[in-house]
């Protein structure tokens, strides 16, 4: 019989860890208390042998910049790889790429637009 309450029959929860900057301070006990949280939901999926899908831009060798002063980052990464299939893409960056396409075409759209003779 299932558990009961939120999420009693989830088999998979995804996470997305914001890890491109550090955790501000703004709420609770700041960036220790988000480490903390998650933390919290990864031991209780490790526990129960639930899976845990996460995405992240970081390596977890960065995670303490991005968790500073929270000291159960090295178990949390513990937990996180343990039983864990981890996939790296290595590879250039799409959103990257269609960033750099748009400034072309702004700066060909300039170019012509001061080529134009004025009237």
């Amino acid at each position: 019989m299932p558990e009961e309450g939120a999420g009693a029959e989830e088999t998979v929860r995804a996470l997305w860890a914001k890890s491109y900057c550090p955790l501000r301070p703004r709420c609770r006990g700041g960036p220790s208390w988000h480490a903390d949280l998650l933390f919290e939901v990864v031991t209780r999926r490790h526990e129960k042998k639930r899976s845990i899908v996460l995405t992240t831009n970081k390596a977890f060798a960065e995670w303490p910049t991005t968790f500073p002063n929270a000291a159960c980052v090295v178990a949390l990464v513990d937990r996180l790889i343990n039983r864990a299939d981890v996939v790296v893409i290595d590879g250039e960056s799409y959103r990257l790429h269609e960033a750099e396409e748009r400034q072309r075409v702004k700066a060909t759209a300039r170019k012509k637009g001061k080529d134009r003779p004025v009237r």
